[in-house]
């Protein structure tokens, strides 16, 4: 499961396991037909937000720092 961890940065490994429940409530959609109540889908939909938030925040963060040590 971390075989290729290493390959990219903590933030995105972050991302990709915190999206876990995300795939396991789409898996279970489609193969098993289950039905996503109101919570369910106000729940992902406050987990994908956060998740985008996270991304973009900490890709303004490093290009802020980079751009800092260009500049020296």
């Amino acid at each position: 499961m971390t075989k290729y961890q290493h390959l990219t940065t903590p933030l995105r490994a972050g991302i990709i396991y915190n999206m876990e429940p995300l795939f396991a409530l789409l898996f279970a959609y489609i193969i098993l037909n289950e039905i996503m109540n109101s919570n369910q889908i106000t729940g992902a939909v406050i987990m994908v937000c956060g998740l985008l938030i996270s991304e973009f925040t900490g890709i303004t963060n490093l290009r802020k720092l980079f751009w800092k040590k260009e500049l020296k």
